[in-house]
């Protein structure tokens, strides 16, 4: 059984290869076609509800809050340990440590959080969340993910098969199943 990590995981990668396919105008190709307009251009415009979405919830964060999605998360991850590695922080969060890198830089000018060398290895630098980011995240808005993981644990877990299934058959469709995608559901940069 998939976790709910594993769903957005999932979710990425099939909206990551939806932008592509956007960006390089297959989107308008598959218009071209003779589809069965009842059912392929439905599956297609609610796939485009979805990636809109996002979009809106990421467009939201950024000009409302100025934060993003990956930096929220960090910021919980930090909420939840006295001091995290880099490294450490970055598989809490699910994204890479070159991601991490730049979230954490970004949220450090915001001063939400600070960067200290451990004592006894000079080498590591444990990162440190400042109540400055404490109070950030009490006023912060929830995130679009989520509200999808809330909705879906009132699914039974037949439907979430359902579901799952439905968007790994879509996945492999667009060839997307081997793309490499955080569980973060943003529609920009991470960082």
């Amino acid at each position: 059984m998939l976790t709910i990590y594993g769903y957005l995981i999932l979710f990425r990668h099939l909206i990551f290869y939806f932008f592509i396919m956007l960006f390089y105008g297959l989107f308008f190709l598959i218009y071209d076609y003779k589809m069965n307009d009842t059912i392929e251009t439905n599956i297609v415009l609610l796939l485009r509800q979805i990636v809109r979405a996002i979009e809106l919830d990421s467009k939201k964060l950024s000009t409302q809050f100025n934060t993003t999605p990956a930096q929220l998360l960090a910021l919980r991850g930090l909420l939840k340990a006295d001091s995290r590695t880099l490294a450490g922080l970055a598989e809490e969060v699910g994204l890479s440590s070159s991601t991490m890198v730049g979230v954490v830089d970004r949220l450090e000018k915001k001063g939400l959080l600070v960067r200290n060398r451990a004592v006894i290895d000079r080498r590591a630098v444990n990162i440190i969340i400042t109540d400055a980011g404490k109070n950030y995240l009490k006023n912060s808005p929830k995130l679009l993910q989520d509200r999808l993981v809330s909705r879906l644990s009132t699914i039974d877990d037949s439907q979430k098969t359902v579901i799952l299934e439905s968007l790994e058959k879509v996945s492999m469709i667009l060839d997307a199943e081997d793309i490499d995608a955080s569980p973060v559901l943003d529609s920009g940069g991470l960082v």
